[in-house]
């Protein structure tokens, strides 16, 4: 089945919302070790403050991308099975997988607007803790593929399944360089922004 144009771009968007929860919690774990070492302002403090902007705005973008690409799933659907597997798909045993991603990523990143939350180190920590974890949920599978592409005894039927490791490195590169571009920018735009004191 070839994808079209807008499915790439779906997928394209989605993983970059990915890259951004995933840079946002190693991000905010970093901050919050370093901040607790440091009593004093901590520089770091208004860069934060970007990647908390920049995640719930990121969150919105997620909700609203998986919730409209759902919607026009159900109704592109032609066939009344397909239409009633995309139904049960939400609300069978395993649909609560649907609903975490929701809840992680839309909810819990919008709690950032208040600022008893947004100030609060425990509640980062948790909430970055809670990102890696369904992070790591929803990419069971890569996980899998890429352990076991680099053991010998794993060989896949075909050569071109493999994970090299040069790849495995230019993707975590790249990953790292997505949300530190995003973060500077959002960055840049908020300053830009800020009204003068």
């Amino acid at each position: 089945m070839e994808l079209s144009t807008g499915d790439i771009l779906i997928k394209i968007v989605y993983s970059i919302c990915q890259t951004v929860f995933l840079g946002f919690s190693l991000f905010t774990i970093l901050y919050v070790s370093v901040s607790i070492r440091n009593e004093a302002k901590n520089t770091f403090d208004d860069i934060h403050d970007s990647a908390t902007l920049l995640i719930r705005f990121i969150g919105i973008a997620f909700f609203i991308l998986i919730i409209t690409t759902n919607i026009f799933n159900y109704i592109e659907f032609n066939d009344k099975f397909e239409k009633y597997g995309t139904i049960t798909r939400l609300i069978r045993p395993f649909g609560f997988l649907f609903w975490i991603q929701i809840f992680t990523f839309a909810f819990l990143n919008n709690l950032y607007w208040v600022e008893k939350i947004k100030k609060n180190n425990f509640y980062k920590v948790l909430h970055s803790v809670i990102i890696l974890f369904v992070l790591f949920i929803m990419n069971f599978e890569l996980y899998v593929i890429i352990i076991t592409s680099f053991n010998r005894d794993y060989v896949p039927s075909e050569w071109g399944e493999i994970i090299s490791y040069p790849e495995l490195l230019i993707s975590i590169n790249l990953k790292i360089g997505i949300f530190l571009f995003l973060l500077g920018l959002t960055h840049f735009i908020k300053i830009k922004f800020k009204p003068y004191d």
